[in-house]
C-alpha cells in the first residue's frame, strides 16, 4: 500500500515537471522629482516534459510588455497607471491567448521607515 502511494506520487511529480527559461528587461526614467516612467519586457519559454491529458510534449512562449507612469502625490501617496500586454503561444491551441490590461492604483504608505533607502524620495527631499 505504501509503495502504491509513492508510485502515484511519482507519476504526479512527473506530470507537473517542466523546464523554464526567462529573460527580463526594465527601463526606468525619472522625468522629474514627482514622475517616473517605466517600460518592462519579459520573455518566458517553458518546455513541459509530458502532458498526460493529450500525450504530447508541450512548449509555451510568453511575451509581456508593460508601460507605466508613477506620480508622487505626497511623500507617502503614489498614483500609478500601467498598461500591460501579454501574448502566450503554444503548440496546444487551447492555451493560446492575448490580453491587454489597463490598471490604476493609489498606494498609501502609513509608515516611512527609511527616507534614504529609496532614490525616488531622495530626489524629492534633497534636490
Amino acid at each position: 500500500m505504501v509503495k502504491r502511494y509513492f508510485d502515484e506520487l511519482q507519476i504526479y511529480y512527473t506530470f507537473v515537471q517542466y523546464d523554464e527559461r526567462n529573460f527580463s528587461m526594465s527601463i526606468n526614467i525619472n522625468v522629474n522629482w514627482q514622475n517616473l516612467i517605466y517600460v518592462q519586457c519579459h520573455y518566458k519559454f517553458r518546455l513541459h516534459e509530458s502532458d498526460l491529458a493529450f500525450l504530447i510534449t508541450r512548449h509555451d512562449k510568453q511575451y509581456d510588455l508593460n508601460l507605466g507612469i508613477r506620480y508622487l502625490l505626497l511623500l507617502t501617496l503614489v498614483l500609478t497607471s500601467n498598461l500591460g500586454y501579454t501574448k502566450n503561444t503554444t503548440n496546444y491551441d487551447i492555451s493560446d491567448y492575448e490580453r491587454t490590461v489597463l490598471t490604476f492604483a493609489l498606494r498609501k504608505d502609513f509608515k516611512l521607515v527609511s527616507v534614504k533607502a529609496t532614490s525616488f524620495y531622495n530626489l524629492m527631499l534633497f534636490r
